[in-house]
């Protein structure tokens, strides 16, 4: 394991992902900044991007997608947010319309647009590349991580609920599936 300290000792990174241009891709949610560093370790640009101006924008996750950029969450009720950032570092900003819902996990199904949890509203939202939100409530309590599973339809944590849930690419929220371990509160969740 080879670590790299931050610019910033408050950035407080969360979520990472791969970037189109081969680098790496990460949140720093204390700062309200987007990372990118090389496979060679370098932070370029060192200071990251500021993604609204907002200290504390709670910027939760982040993952690429189909049409080149990185997506992302902002969950401070300040931002409450969905962004988009080039890799030239051009940023967009998606309002979630409702009101401090705590947008945390995204990612994207292909063809069907990408997918986040709001947290606090217990809805699972979808938004398309061109920035139209449609929201879905329903969930258990507490949506976190979301990720596509190989049966077409997206699965996500509920840690308020102690469950898995499910959703299919049409909205509909299927099921949840109760986690054996009382009060384990599930927090991610990916394909296997």
């Amino acid at each position: 394991i080879t670590e790299y300290t931050l610019p910033d000792p408050l950035d407080q990174p969360e979520g990472i992902t791969g970037g189109p241009d081969g680098a790496l891709w990460f949140s720093a949610a204390g700062l309200g900044k987007i990372g990118r560093i090389t496979t060679a370790g370098v932070f370029d640009p060192p200071s990251g991007f500021p993604s609204s101006g907002i200290a504390g924008a709670g910027i939760s996750d982040i993952t690429g997608a189909s049409d080149g950029a990185l997506w992302f969450t902002e969950s401070a009720s300040a931002s409450n947010a969905i962004g988009r950032i080039t890799t030239g570092g051009a940023i967009t900003h998606y309002p979630v319309p409702t009101a401090a819902s705590d947008p945390s996990g995204i990612t994207e199904v292909p063809g069907a647009g990408l997918w986040f949890t709001e947290f606090a509203a217990n809805t699972i939202g979808q938004i398309t590349l061109g920035g139209v939100i449609t929201e879905y409530p329903g969930t258990g309590a507490g949506p976190s991580a979301i990720a596509p599973g190989r049966d077409g339809a997206l699965w996500f944590t509920e840690s308020g609920a102690n469950s898995i849930g499910r959703i299919t690419s049409g909205g509909a929220i299927t099921n949840h599936f109760p986690v054996p371990t009382p009060a384990s509160d599930p927090s991610d969740v990916t394909t296997g």
